[in-house]
């Protein structure tokens, strides 16, 4: 059942997930089950994401080592051939180490989901480290069954707060990436469904590791902060993107 919401959250009807940390409605402060704001897609906390409550600031820091959060919406739920959008309020506090020594393919960076879910196939705000184990870059990332395709990456900085706002807007040919209700980057939407037998089981969640064969070593749990996670099934306008940003940013400053 809903909880409600803040009307003044842009398109309320298209929310299919609404987490809040800052919302004691959405989590008491006990307990493993965070609750949806908007619909019964509940996420459930798994080992042990650490909740600091501070009022509408509060959030779950995740370890970056098996910390996660997961829900049993499926990835099919955000069709690569879809319009829909996924939104984080976040930030990192600690860089992610290099893989040492490096996978089968001689890479050392780790990588992960923060909203999302892939495997050969799936969409998420994916970040990238590097290999030297002193940055952290967000892009948009979406495989159908005919491509990987990801957006150019945002820089991000420690402990600074960022909203991340991925839209796949299938009708529009697009799929984008927004930092802080402002357009970043783009690339072009897919032409062809997720693998449904690659994807199968698969189900989206917050701090997931990729997984797939030969880089285990290096797909990893997110290690920051998450205040808060959207999906919309719609994809929001730039006016929508903004929108959000300007209702929640006075929480946190930015």
């Amino acid at each position: 059942m809903s909880i409600g919401y803040n009307p003044s959250v842009a398109s309320p009807n298209n929310l299919t997930m609404c987490l809040d940390a800052g919302n004691p409605r959405s989590y008491s402060g006990s307990g493993t089950t965070w609750i949806s704001a908007s619909s019964s897609n509940n996420a459930t906390l798994v080992n042990g994401p650490t909740y600091t409550s501070s009022g509408v600031t509060s959030y779950f820091t995740f370890d970056g080592v098996d910390d996660t959060a997961s829900t049993s919406m499926a990835i099919s739920t955000t069709p690569a051939l879809g319009n829909w959008s996924y939104e984080v309020w976040t930030s990192i506090t600690a860089w992610p180490t290099a893989v040492s020594p490096p996978n089968v393919y001689n890479n050392s960076t780790r990588a992960g989901v923060l909203l999302g879910a892939t495997y050969y196939g799936g969409a998420a705000l994916y970040w990238y480290g590097n290999s030297s184990g002193n940055a952290c870059t967000m892009y948009a990332f979406l495989r159908g069954n005919d491509a990987y395709r990801n957006t150019s990456g945002y820089a991000m900085a420690l402990n600074t707060v960022y909203q991340f706002t991925m839209v796949n807007d299938y009708s529009g040919n697009l799929i984008s990436l927004y930092v802080n209700g402002v357009f970043y980057a783009s690339t072009p939407a897919a032409t062809q469904e997720y693998n449904s037998g690659l994807i199968s089981g698969l189900t989206i969640g917050l701090a997931l590791p990729q997984v797939d064969g030969g880089g285990e070593a290096n797909y990893s749990r997110y290690p920051g902060r998450i205040y808060s996670a959207k999906i919309y099934s719609s994809a929001l306008t730039a006016a929508q993107v903004a929108q959000n940003f300007n209702a929640t940013r006075g929480r946190y400053g930015v």
